[in-house]
């Protein structure tokens, strides 16, 4: 795959696709603006938290508390939500800042065909990132696309959940 930054992430991911026609350019910026905010929020639900060694330790212990009865909420939420919902199968999938890979679809896109991507990063949120792209590879068992929104705001966000997934990946080796 080519990516001009660099770094992917590569997972099992739930990933659905349908065709599309070219998108407005208000179509495209009501996706980028959701996706932007899903994504602050994907990186707000997985930071770990600072703390504060100037904080009084009572403070401390009651935030520690009240953070993991958040957690608990949130998953269980998520949980719910999960199962209201119908999640695409989960297939391999390799993600960069300006396309997609992925492999094991039943059925895939035609090659230059424009389509929109729903790919669910996480569990903890059950809403997908909503990409518009154009195929670029079609084979029996392989599709790429690159996006068509290059917003210099949506890049820097995935470049972010990228580094940030690709730092815990390899945090996860050093630790095995």
């Amino acid at each position: 795959m080519n990516n001009a930054s660099g770094i992917t992430y590569q997972a099992n991911l739930p990933l659905r696709w349908r065709y599309e026609g070219t998108p407005s350019d208000t179509t495209l910026a009501q996706a980028r603006q959701a996706n932007i905010a899903l994504l602050h929020a994907l990186a707000t639900l997985e930071s770990v938290a600072d703390k504060d060694h100037d904080i009084d330790p009572a403070v401390s212990k009651a935030i520690d508390r009240l953070e993991a009865k958040l957690d608990i909420v949130l998953s269980l939420l998520s949980r719910l939500v999960s199962q209201q919902m119908e999640l695409p199968a989960a297939i391999p999938v390799t993600l960069g800042v300006y396309q997609i890979e992925w492999r094991g679809a039943p059925e895939l896109p035609t090659q230059d065909s424009i389509i929109r991507l729903g790919l669910h990063l996480s569990p903890k949120l059950p809403e997908p990132l909503q990409l518009y792209a154009r195929v670029m590879t079609s084979q029996t068992n392989l599709c790429s696309a690159e996006f068509l929104d290059r917003d210099q705001e949506l890049e820097e966000w995935i470049t972010r959940t990228l580094f940030r997934y690709h730092r815990r990946a390899v945090q996860a080796r050093h630790h095995d």
